[in-house]
């Protein structure tokens, strides 16, 4: 089957500036939340990253009308990318999330507990899960998720595949619902934070097989 690149939506987020409680991107005022205020610090691949201490996470709100907030919308699949330098954890910490650890949601989660990184995607039938150790603390790491009905869960850590499964765990039957809310930093319950960096976070309405088989260049 053909896909055309222009059927593809990919939204990057360059952090310019932070205003008050408004982080600052070229295409959207994110907020943020939490106590204290976050910095600006260089990127991974220049620009800005955002230094979050474990204190603070970054809201996008409502974002449900697409892929970005609801995973029954992702019909090609999904693929959220970012540069991450992560704080060292005693306890288990959410990178982002829009519902995908939460028993009664659908959605997206990547959390970081016991020096492993886990990523889960659940729609409302199934959920995926994956997890790697190689990760590094301190310093950038290149992090992509990526999700599709038909290839699953896929984890890659600078550019390389660290951990994949087609295989998925049915969930009861019951009335999931999307989280109104995407959040960097936190749970989708905007807790549990991470003390991070993160930068040129990047979100793709497609699969990495089919960004790789048509070519996006979707951030560095």
């Amino acid at each position: 089957s053909l896909f055309s690149v222009q059927n593809i939506v990919v939204k990057n987020y360059l952090f310019i500036r932070i205003i008050g409680r408004i982080l600052v991107t070229r295409t959207y005022n994110i907020t943020i939340g939490g106590t204290g205020t976050p910095s600006l610090i260089p990127g991974f691949a220049g620009g800005n990253a955002i230094s979050l201490d474990g204190n603070q996470f970054l809201s996008y709100g409502d974002v449900t009308d697409s892929c970005f907030g609801d995973v029954e919308r992702c019909s090609k699949g999904v693929t959220i990318r970012f540069n991450l330098r992560l704080k060292k954890h005693s306890s288990k910490c959410y990178v982002f999330s829009n519902g995908g650890e939460e028993v009664s949601n659908y959605g997206y989660a990547m959390w970081f507990e016991n020096n492993k990184l886990y990523t889960r995607t659940s729609n409302k039938k199934a959920e995926w899960t994956i997890s790697t150790s190689s990760v590094k603390v301190e310093e950038f790491m290149q992090v992509e998720m990526s999700w599709s009905l038909q290839n699953g869960l896929q984890l890659s850590i600078d550019k390389n595949v660290k951990a994949s499964s087609k295989r998925s765990i049915s969930r009861p039957t019951s009335t999931y619902s999307a989280v109104k809310d995407f959040v960097i930093g936190g749970s989708s319950k905007r807790d549990k934070n991470c003390g991070m960096a993160i930068d040129s976070f990047t979100i793709v309405f497609a699969s990495s097989d089919i960004i790789n088989r048509v070519g996006i260049k979707a951030g560095k």
